[in-house]
Formats: C-alpha cells, structure tokens, sequence
C-alpha cells in the first residue's frame, strides 16, 4: 500500500533538527531528470539510502518530500532493500523497469528500521507522483528523514538534497555552476560509473524502451574545480568510457569557464558528447 507519508511519527510536537546520518550514493549530489515527460503520467523518485555516523542506533520513522511545483502531485511512498532488488533505480515512469521488476510487486522493506551505530542500511524510500500538467516544467525536491536516536523518544529531522526535474527546459533550476548531464537513450538500463556520491556499483538509470520518443532517465551534477574524473556507462555488460570532448583536460576547463557537458547514451550503446 502506498501511503501520503512514509512511516509514523507517533508524536504530536514537530521533530528536532537531526545530523545523525549521512546519504550515500549519487542522488544525494546530483539531480536527475526525464526530458519527455506527459500529463498524467506516474514517477517513482528514490531517495538515497542511508549511514548512521552516531555511535547509537538509529530507528527511522518515516520520509517525505519538502519541495514540489504545482503541476505535481504526492501519491505516496514505498521503502525497499537495495540489495534484494539489486540496486538503487534512481527515477523512471511507473511500470518502465527495463530489468523486469514491477515495483508494485517487488517485495517492501518495513519501516520503522534501524541502523546499528556506523552501519550503512541498504534500505531507501521512494516516492511515487503525478504529472497533472506539462508544460511547464516542474520538480520534485529535498528528501527528508525522520527519526529517533537510541532510546531518546524525541524525534529528529534531517533533510538531504535531491533534485528530480520534469522537461528539457528545467535548465532554470540549475544554479549556473558549471554541470555535467548525462541521459540514457538506449533501451535497456545503464549503470553510471565514476560520479560525485557514487556506491562502487554506480548508479542505474532506466533506458527507453523501443518506439518512445525523447530521451530516457538522466542524472546530473556540479563540477568541482579541476575535476578530472573518468566517467564509464556499463551498457549491456561492456564497460563504455563517455570521453570528453578534447581529453580530460575538459572537464577542468568546463568547471572553471562555467560550461556545462552534455552526455548522452545512444541507442547503439554509446556514451557521445552532444554538442
């Protein structure tokens, strides 16, 4: 069952600020996006999982998202185990798993759970919406946690970045840093490799099945000053290195100059500079 708020507070007074816990992988760095959304259609949007850097255990109550544009609207939340659905699906229209895996079947982590003292969970939320009108572009965004510390019954608040867009001209809710973007066009899902965040296994993206139109699930983030990083895709089991337009010296001139890189994942399975 979905519900308006993931997990229970059990508690009348608003929840104290939190830092107890720290979010692992990509989504807590980058922003993603579908570059061809509709009207009507349903999103599902992970939150990332979590690392408790207390030295007591942490139970998690519940999760929810602080930030959403008019044009789109909550319909729930799910919390699932990263490992038993082998991986974490960042963002993706409802029922567009390329792996097979329907989320509505998929088996559900419970909540409330806990995270021994400098333990990481493998468990995250994920938030299900609706598109009720496109254009304009529209975003999901701030992920927050809440929950107790040891035997302190008070509850605790912490929110972590995220950053889901709807459109190509999301543009406007980038900040003017110079970004990276890369979006997934091939038909099956792409794990992304060697970005900000990232678990040692990447991040997955879903692909585009055959015969949609636009691009499919992308992800994006800041570049630092001098980063020089090697960005990889895994596409159908072969490891493809996404170059940057004139070596890897482009990504240090982009960070400094402001200029944004665009990636994209081709339907014949390559990781291309679009220009």
């Amino acid at each position: 069952m979905l519900v308006a708020v993931g997990g229970l507070l059990g508690s009348d007074s608003g929840p104290l600020p939190g830092n107890s816990l720290v979010a692992t992988g990509l989504i807590s760095s980058g922003e993603f996006g579908i570059d061809d959304p509709h009207a009507g259609q349903v999103y599902d949007f992970a939150f990332s999982p979590l690392s408790n850097t207390s030295d007591q255990a942490v139970t998690v109550l519940a999760f929810r998202v602080r930030d959403m544009t008019s044009n789109v609207q909550l319909i729930g939340y799910r919390l699932y185990s990263a490992k038993r659905l082998g991986g974490v699906y960042a963002a993706h229209r409802e029922g567009e798993l390329e792996s097979g895996i329907d989320l509505d079947h998929a088996p559900h982590a419970r909540y409330p759970y806990t995270i021994p003292p400098h333990a990481e969970s493998d468990r995250y939320a994920m938030a299900r919406v609706r598109l009720t009108a496109f254009p304009p572009p529209g975003y999901v965004k701030g992920c927050e946690e809440i929950y107790r510390v040891g035997s302190d019954p008070r509850p605790r608040v912490q929110r972590f970045d995220c950053t889901y867009y709807f459109g190509e001209h999301a543009d406007e809710y980038f900040d003017g840093r110079a970004t990276l973007r890369l979006a997934n066009s091939y038909a099956h899902d792409i794990t992304v490799l060697g970005c900000p965040g990232c678990s040692p296994r990447g991040v997955r993206l879903t692909g585009l099945p055959s015969g949609v139109g636009g691009e499919g699930a992308g992800v994006g983030w800041d570049l630092e000053k001098g980063d020089s990083r090697r960005l990889d895709v895994l596409v159908g089991g072969r490891r493809v290195h996404c170059r940057p337009p004139s070596g890897s010296a482009a990504l240090r001139y982009a960070a400094r100059n402001g200029s944004d890189l665009d990636y994209d994942v081709t339907r014949d399975g390559r990781c291309v500079v679009v220009e």
